[in-house]
């Protein structure tokens, strides 16, 4: 049989699904489970067969977080004390009123056992889990109280118990990501009702990540979409494409900015700006837009005011960018040896004992390559009345590059007004202010060629050997 231990099948679902899983070690320990045996309709179903299955419980929290725990152990049952002493003492007599066992089976939508559903008597902690076949067992003092039944994806209901010890619980789907809007070229719909090829990324998705192009959100959030960057230089543009390549012309896919088409407008905005972005990768999500969106199209939907009152938001972040995985360069006295054979074999001079003492040992990628800072400060006021709203936005952003002498600088100011003049009329403005400055140093190529700022430093550093000081004798 196919067992396999509790704790890796945590970690598997933790990278696959990214969420948290918080527990303490011993729980898990030397617990083995078969999930292959079943076929689950969702990965949370999965981990709670996994972990009921190992006589755990599991229960989630508003962050993605799942907190695994012992069960809660049922309530005291009714214990029979004897008498010690007295005329009228009777062995065994009872001191409390006998328990009322309820039972019951728990089954989902389809009519198929649901196990690990958390089964618990309101306002106590009186409570337990039902096994691998939906059923559930609970011993009360009276047969008058309230059941709650919840479980990871199913709508929590309670039961009240009025007299009944035996019940059939059928939960219901929870339904409300399914909700969730999306934007597309001509409408919005329900992702319950899409069926084009759409990627969403929202809110919860974007905040808080340090990024410095509204294009590098897109990377690892979602499927199809390649993000990459040709140098890694301050300011330089992010290449995005949908579904791979596929022209050997442009493969920039066509932003949309607040129903505005644009092809390089997503660089000129603030990535704190933005409320939620969609990936239409198919012909039919992008058919309005025509021979434009052949590459696919990105929908970006900005910030705007909301109704109450004036809300000031502060948000600011400094990082360090370091270079990593760079290539092992030879030392000194390694080059001096190289060179030697090298010279040997030609008939020339080699370098002397003497002469090599004297040279420095200088690895030119590391001198080239240093630490830079990043900086970015964004602050927003915005409110409204029921019929007006606004947001002004105003951030700046600035990124040393690793490079000396690179940077690269960004001020933006937004601001978006609606007002609601009657049923059918709506005005309103949304405007974007960018400046921004490069300050740009050879990363590619010889120097040749129009547009190009120079030579590669980096191939010359490849070039230098170590014996080549920094600094001549001046400094």
């Amino acid at each position: 049989v196919d067992y396999r231990k509790v704790e890796s099948l945590l970690q598997d679902l933790k990278k696959a699904h990214h969420v948290f899983f918080v527990y303490r070690s011993e729980l898990v320990k030397n617990k083995f489970v078969n999930v292959n045996a079943r076929t689950f309709r969702t990965w949370e179903e999965k981990l709670t067969y996994a972990v009921t299955a190992s006589g755990l419980r599991v229960e989630k929290t508003d962050h993605n977080v799942y907190v695994i725990s012992q069960p809660k152990l049922p309530g005291p049952e009714a214990q029979t004390i004897p008498a010690t002493s007295g005329p009228s003492a009777t062995p065994g007599a009872a001191l409390s009123p006998t328990a009322v066992p309820v039972t019951g089976r728990v089954t989902g939508p389809d009519g198929a056992a649901v196990p690990g559903v958390t089964v618990l008597v309101k306002g106590t902690t009186n409570g337990t889990t039902t096994d691998a076949t939906g059923n559930f067992s609970l011993s009360l003092p009276d047969a008058d109280g309230t059941l709650v039944v919840s479980a990871i994806g199913f709508v929590t209901q309670e039961l009240p118990l009025q007299g009944r010890t035996q019940l059939n619980v059928v939960l219901a789907n929870d339904v409300q990501a399914l909700n969730d809007v999306v934007v597309l070229g001509y409408t919005t719909e329900r992702k319950a009702d899409l069926t084009g090829a759409v990627a969403q990324v929202s809110q919860r998705d974007i905040s808080g990540l340090p990024v410095t192009t509204p294009a590098q959100i897109l990377q690892g959030k979602a499927a199809g979409v390649a993000i990459t960057a040709a140098t890694g230089a301050p300011g330089e543009n992010i290449a995005v494409r949908i579904r791979g390549v596929g022209t050997i012309n442009d493969n920039n896919p066509l932003y949309i900015i607040d129903g505005v088409p644009t092809k390089d407008g997503i660089n000129q905005i603030s990535p704190n700006d933005i409320e939620s972005i969609n990936i239409l990768k198919d012909a039919s999500s992008a058919a309005i837009y025509g021979a434009r969106a052949s590459n696919g199209v990105v929908v970006v939907t900005t910030k705007r005011g909301k109704s109450g009152k004036p809300r000031l938001s502060v948000s600011a972040y400094s990082g360090v960018q370091t270079s990593a995985n760079l290539i092992k360069m030879a030392n000194t006295p390694q080059y001096v040896n190289a060179y030697n054979v090298a010279a040997q074999n030609d008939g020339r001079t080699p370098i002397s004992a003497a002469v090599a003492a004297t040279l420095p040992d200088v690895n030119w990628l590391k001198e080239v390559l240093k630490p830079a800072w990043q900086h970015n400060v964004q602050l927003d006021v915005s409110g409204g009345g029921e019929n007006s709203q606004y947001i002004v936005s105003g951030s700046y952003l600035t990124q040393d590059g690793l490079i000396n002498n690179s940077s690269y600088d960004r001020y933006n100011l937004r601001t978006a007004v609606s007002s609601s003049l009657s049923k059918y009329v709506k005005i309103g403005t949304n405007a974007n202010l960018s400046y921004s400055k490069t300050r740009q140093v050879g990363t590619s190529g010889d120097g040749f060629g129009d547009g190009n700022p120079g030579a590669s430093v980096v191939r010359f550093a490849l070039f230098r050997t170590p014996g080549t000081p920094v600094y001549n004798d001046q400094g």
